[in-house]
């Protein structure tokens, strides 16, 4: 009886120590998983873009709430360089750009400037047969919009948007495919691939940017 029970003793504290191993062992597989889902989704989303629409990105997302403080079209949002009193969006979008001195957009505060160019590089897309990337240059010139802002993801329902002079302030912003604010983009200028970037997935990469957090994807307006 005395090694009966010794036995049994042994036998739950092996059962126990398998017991937490395995629990460990299954800890340790799933860092691993998310450590290579992580690094792939790197890879797939992030290293394809260039490096002048990586740097305006992570710039873009630095200017959020800057605004009107000082009035209409005044205040800190003149470090823009659409001088006072006037509209920036457009002045926003060149000012993120061109603090890389590698990209070829040239400053202006006008958003049909801002189109031409695009036009004139051949990296113009109309937005009834492109989606856009991460990077990419959104534009309104439809239904009497004139706007612009630059693109942060696309998941196939939604385009997410960073844009200055939106609500007197540089906000996210997102537009419903097929609503009647998408209607007002007419087009976007593909710069990721104007700065030499590669196919970038742009569902990953907003999830990559929103640290997986989806409730950020809905905060917006459209």
């Amino acid at each position: 009886k005395e090694a009966e029970d010794k036995y049994q003793k042994d036998l739950q504290t092996a059962q126990e120590e398998v017991k937490v191993a395995t629990e460990k062992l299954n800890e340790a597989k799933a860092a691993l998983t998310l450590r290579q889902n992580e690094e792939s989704r790197k890879v797939y989303s992030a290293d394809e873009m260039s490096d002048v629409a990586k740097s305006a990105l992570e710039l873009a997302f630095k200017q959020i709430g800057i605004c009107e403080d000082a009035g209409d079209n005044r205040g800190t949002m003149e470090k823009y360089g659409a001088g006072a009193g006037n509209p920036w969006c457009a002045a926003f979008v060149s000012w993120v750009y061109g603090q890389d001195k590698n990209c070829p957009l040239n400053f202006t505060a006008s958003v049909s400037n801002l189109m031409q160019q695009g036009m004139d590089a051949n990296k113009y897309s109309n937005a009834g047969s492109y989606l856009p990337v991460p990077g990419d240059v959104m534009i309104q010139k439809n239904n009497g919009a004139s706007h612009t802002g630059i693109v942060t993801g696309c998941d196939g329902e939604y385009i997410y948007t960073i844009e200055g002079n939106s609500g007197d302030a540089v906000r996210e912003r997102k537009y419903r495919i097929g609503s009647s604010e998408y209607a007002k983009i007419s087009g976007f200028i593909r710069m990721n691939e104007w700065t030499g970037g590669g196919e970038v997935d742009g569902e990953l990469y907003l999830d990559k940017t929103n640290g997986e957090d989806a409730d950020k994807k809905k905060r917006a307006t459209y």
